[in-house]
């Protein structure tokens, strides 16, 4: 008597979840509207016009928040984040998460 061995196909099940997304967890423009938002609950006042990733290196991104007035430009806050959990320091050293609403 032979055995027989047949191929079983199963199905395949696909994350629709890259695993840049997974790796990376915010996105920039994610985490710039974070911080605008966590500006004016910090601060109580309008968050400034211009809020952008100055640098990143690896999941470490700098936020820039600043009011360009023509002739200078005024910087309100700078902060550190981790990309994956939001969470970092401004420019004063504080502990920070952008987070929290």
């Amino acid at each position: 008597m032979a055995i027989v061995f047949l191929p079983i196909f199963l199905p395949t099940v696909f994350n629709t979840s890259s695993k840049d997304e997974i790796a990376t967890g915010y996105t920039n423009d994610q985490l710039c509207e974070m911080a605008r938002v966590y500006y004016e609950a910090v601060t109580g006042s309008k968050a400034p016009e211009n809020v952008v990733v100055d640098s990143e290196n690896g999941n470490q991104i700098s936020i820039w928040l600043y009011q360009d007035f023509g002739d200078h430009v005024a910087t309100m806050d700078w902060y550190t984040v981790d990309r994956t959990t939001g969470r970092g320091t401004n420019t004063k050293g504080d502990i920070i998460d952008l987070t929290v609403e």
